[in-house]
């Protein structure tokens, strides 16, 4: 689905995507995006015509307000993550942990490396209501802050998450 693929992707990596270019995001899946003989100009225009119609004002976003301790933001992420947080390794491989037995059709892309994919902002308009931009999509909108972490400020907790996200060291605990 491209709907909001304008906001949430980076200009290089939408480019890489209609190129086709790099490694799958999705290699569990038989389909793939077709090949087209475009020039690197099509290209070029089609990822502007993309992010035209598709993007959003960063300062529509919160302004992701953390605490200056990154210990504490660190742990908070690495919790955030797992299933006494926000559940994401349940659904999608960060690092070297693999969901385990996810229901058919509810395996997300790798999560390793978004922040050089994905748009701060638009990962975060995302995660909110993902059903708003891709209908029927099996991921729960993250709209409740967790208990007793950061706050409970629901803003700081999804910053924590796209911080740990964005280190390439990253490793989630274990069960």
């Amino acid at each position: 689905d491209l709907t909001s693929v304008g906001d949430k992707l980076r200009r290089q990596a939408l480019t890489e995507s209609i190129a086709a270019k790099g490694p799958s995001r999705r290699d569990w899946l038989r389909i793939r995006m077709p090949r087209f003989a475009v020039t690197a100009n099509e290209i070029a225009a089609i990822a502007d015509h993309f992010i035209a119609e598709d993007r959003m004002s960063d300062e529509q976003s919160n302004d992701f307000a953390l605490p200056t301790d990154q210990v504490s933001v660190r742990l908070a992420g690495s919790r955030l993550v797992t299933s006494h947080g926000f559940g994401c390794v349940s659904c999608h491989a960060i690092g070297s942990v693999e969901p385990q037995r996810p229901a058919p059709g509810t395996r997300g892309p790798d999560l390793d490396g978004i922040s050089d994919r994905v748009r701060r902002s638009g990962f975060e308009r995302f995660v909110r209501n993902p059903t708003r931009i891709v209908r029927q999509l099996e991921m729960p909108s993250i709209r409740t802050a967790v208990r007793g972490v950061l706050d409970e400020d629901l803003s700081k907790q999804l910053a924590a998450v796209w911080q740990v996200l964005a280190d390439p060291e990253f490793e989630p605990p274990l069960p």
